[in-house]
């Protein structure tokens, strides 16, 4: 087996940083809203957050802050496949366990990879096809308290997300190799707080407005932005030095990070089933990792 080059460590080591962030977004998100913050202002400060750190580190990187326009349409492509997204899981969680929608939302990666390699951009031996059959085995253990009370619009709902985040990690990633990371981020989080935006005004009765009422809230309503906007920007930039493919599988990640940060910060523990679902996972990302064949063909 080929000695992994500095890159590849560099990447790997931004995808599970990435990784860590995204894992805080749903408890810093769930402490906003506890404090009384409305979801549709929720997501708006999200994004909103994300566009305006993005500034002074896309003027550094000296990349372009506003792309040239042969790049709107898929950036724009991006930002609604990003709000439906999430309009997906917060529909489907009405219906049905956020623990079951999380389960099926995260499968997104397995699709890149079915994607990527139906393509011939990346090749992916059988031990890791045969791990990312683990790891789906391990989010049914780590979600399997939820299975049960699946709703079949719900299950929909779940999927049409599903779908969404792995169109939009695919846009985006592939924007990130021509224009950078930092430029997407920007250019993603400005058109999606538009967007939430435009919905918000455009359907006040459906999306109401409320704000924290404590200084907690307010403070989880800015991590729950800085740390989206940190998450998604590494991502886009480990894709770039080691593949989308790569990157999105170790991201599956993100749901054992999750339930970690939810026990520090929540309280919420997990069932033995559920311990065991964390280490399957787990292991079958080190499969994954160590049966590493993957030809760049782009």
């Amino acid at each position: 087996m080929k000695e992994r080059r500095p890159s590849d460590m560099v990447g790997l080591g931004l995808a599970v940083i990435s990784s860590l962030c995204i894992a805080v977004v749903p408890s810093a998100g769930k402490i906003a809203m506890d404090a009384g913050a409305s979801l549709i202002i929720l997501l708006v400060s999200r994004c909103l957050i994300g566009a305006v750190f993005m500034v002074p580190i896309v003027i550094l990187q000296r990349e372009a802050l506003f792309p040239d326009r042969q790049y709107l349409w898929r950036i724009m492509l991006a930002s609604m496949f990003g709000v439906a997204m999430i309009a997906g899981l917060y529909g489907a969680v009405r219906f049905m366990d956020v623990g079951l929608a999380m389960m099926i939302l995260y499968m997104y990666p397995i699709g890149i990879a079915l994607v990527e390699h139906a393509q011939g951009n990346e090749r992916i031996s059988r031990i890791q096809w045969a791990s990312l059959v683990a790891v789906a085995g391990g989010l049914v253990l780590l979600s399997y308290d939820s299975l049960r009370g699946g709703d079949m619009f719900g299950i929909g709902l779940s999927f049409a997300a599903m779908f969404c985040a792995m169109m939009f990690t695919i846009v985006s990633s592939r924007l990130a190799k021509t224009i950078g990371a930092s430029s997407v981020n920007f250019a993603t989080n400005l058109w999606s707080c538009i967007i939430l935006a435009a919905l918000m005004l455009g359907l006040p009765s459906v999306l109401p407005v409320a704000m924290p009422a404590t200084n907690t809230g307010w403070l989880a309503i800015a991590g729950n932005g800085v740390f989206f906007m940190l998450g998604y920007l590494l991502f886009f930039e480990s894709s770039r030095i080691i593949g989308i493919t790569r990157t999105s599988v170790v991201t599956l990640v993100d749901p054992l990070l999750a339930a970690l940060v939810a026990i520090l910060l929540l309280g919420q523990m997990l069932s033995p089933l559920e311990w065991t679902g964390f280490f399957v996972i787990t292991g079958s990302l080190l499969v994954f990792e160590r049966g590493k064949q993957l030809v760049q063909t782009v």
